[in-house]
């Protein structure tokens, strides 16, 4: 599930509401991902929405900075899965030289953002 709730003047404040993100919990399946894209350069925004996605999904969740100020948030139903680098890494590599983007790059934020779930 891909959240993405933007108009001319920001990010929506429904997408760091509790019940909304409650909700998407609630329709995710087993194994099921919300993707939440939001970019801010208000810190404490930040903060209340990396809050809310907390309280929801617990420790079930990984954010990763991208260039831009965006930052990405991946929220699990359940356990985040066990991943191992070198096979992380080199996935990313090929996939984005396939689809001619930076992938490892941003394969390798994600993994050096998240080092307290990743092992």
């Amino acid at each position: 599930l891909f959240a993405d709730l933007y108009d001319n003047i920001g990010m929506d404040a429904q997408q760091a509401d509790i019940a909304f993100l409650t909700s998407c919990a609630q329709r995710l399946s087993d194994g099921g991902v919300l993707v939440v894209n939001r970019w801010s350069t208000d810190t404490e925004a930040a903060r209340r929405h990396r809050a809310a996605i907390t309280e929801v999904f617990g420790d079930r969740v990984l954010q990763v900075s991208v260039r831009g100020g965006n930052n990405i948030t991946l929220a699990f139903q359940g356990d985040i899965p066990k991943v191992v680098r070198r096979p992380f890494m080199d996935a990313a590599q090929a996939l984005g030289v396939r689809l001619d983007i930076p992938l490892q790059r941003h394969a390798r934020r994600l993994w050096d953002e998240n080092t307290h779930v990743l092992e």
